[in-house]
């Protein structure tokens, strides 16, 4: 159950009341012992919704169908400077759904000139029970000058200011700079080319994590919170899209089964930090067990009921 604003609001203002009738002591015996057990479940109710201290964003944080498309705004998403990691949970049911198609997990993308940015790409094999994970980075052979006319293809341009302000590629003196540092490729001799790892035999009927985390040249993929495969490649990832794209999660009817608990973090994670993210599980068990309940605020006048408000 997603909460509105004005309903966080008036929740935490809640929250903040009973703390203070708890401590002035303007209730008490029975009553000040209700207030403070429901001082204590309102309380990890919102933590547990509004995420407050975390480092990264979260959506499905329960399972969902994964035939049903979900679109996070980019400009909603943490930002970061060039390195990032998407953590899902999938638990595939139905092979036969879509079989022979395209099943894509998860992506973020940009439009551009009839083509698509991809940072990254989650998808199922069209026959097989394989994963893929895309992504787009530079090509320094076949290209011509002419990729350099359209900043929208997530190159450079000539005048040596980078796509956004964000990024950390830029071009200088028609040479490339990483972070400032010359990589000895001419800017003349950039075009994009699709990359990515295959990672064989995912599990069927079980719930799987899979994590992708990239840091400029490499990509790692964590399966159930182990380092599976580590792709590097010569050229760097394209950061176009990091702090503009869209995630999208299973577009076009996604794959037979479902997905929960998807964090985007605008960090490259550690080995110990991705089995932590594992060890968090696939759903949000406290949220989802008092999303069977309701509460609610209901006033009297001699003992019969005037109105009531539902909280959540």
């Amino acid at each position: 159950m997603k909460l509105s604003f004005l309903m966080q609001l008036i929740l935490l203002l809640l929250l903040v009341l009973s703390i203070y009738l708890v401590f002035s002591n303007t209730v008490t015996g029975r009553t000040k012992l209700i207030v403070i057990i429901f001082c204590i479940v309102l309380g990890l109710y919102l933590y547990s919704k509004l995420k407050l201290f975390s480092n990264y964003n979260e959506f499905i944080s329960s399972p969902e169908s994964a035939r049903q498309e979900h679109i996070i705004e980019g400009e909603s998403l943490k930002k970061g400077d060039g390195q990032f990691t998407i953590s899902v949970w999938i638990y595939i049911d139905d092979w036969n759904y879509k079989y022979g198609e395209k099943k894509v997990i998860l992506t973020r993308s940009l439009p551009s000139n009839g083509t698509s940015m991809i940072l990254p790409s989650i998808e199922l094999d069209n026959y097989k029970n394989d994963l893929e994970i895309k992504v787009n980075t530079y090509d320094t052979q076949g290209s011509s000058s002419s990729t350099m006319s359209s900043d929208l293809e997530g190159l450079l341009y000539e005048n040596s200011i980078p796509y956004d302000e964000n990024s950390n590629i830029e071009c200088v003196n028609n040479s490339i700079m990483l972070d400032s540092v010359d990589q000895n490729i001419s800017c003349t001799d950039v075009d994009m080319q699709e990359n990515g790892a295959k990672i064989e035999n995912i599990n069927m009927q079980k719930w799987v994590n899979i994590i992708t985390t990239v840091n400029n040249r490499s990509l790692d993929t964590y399966i159930n919170g182990k380092l599976i495969k580590t792709k590097t490649f010569n050229n760097v990832i394209d950061t176009t899209a990091f702090n503009y794209g869209n995630i999208v999660i299973t577009p076009n009817g996604g794959f037979g089964g479902y997905v929960s608990k998807v964090r985007y973090y605008p960090t490259y994670i550690t080995p110990n930090e991705a089995w932590n993210i594992y060890k968090d599980g696939f759903g949000d068990a406290f949220a989802s067990t008092l999303d069977k309940y309701n509460v609610a605020l209901t006033f009297y006048e001699d003992q019969v009921e005037q109105n009531k408000f539902f909280l959540f």
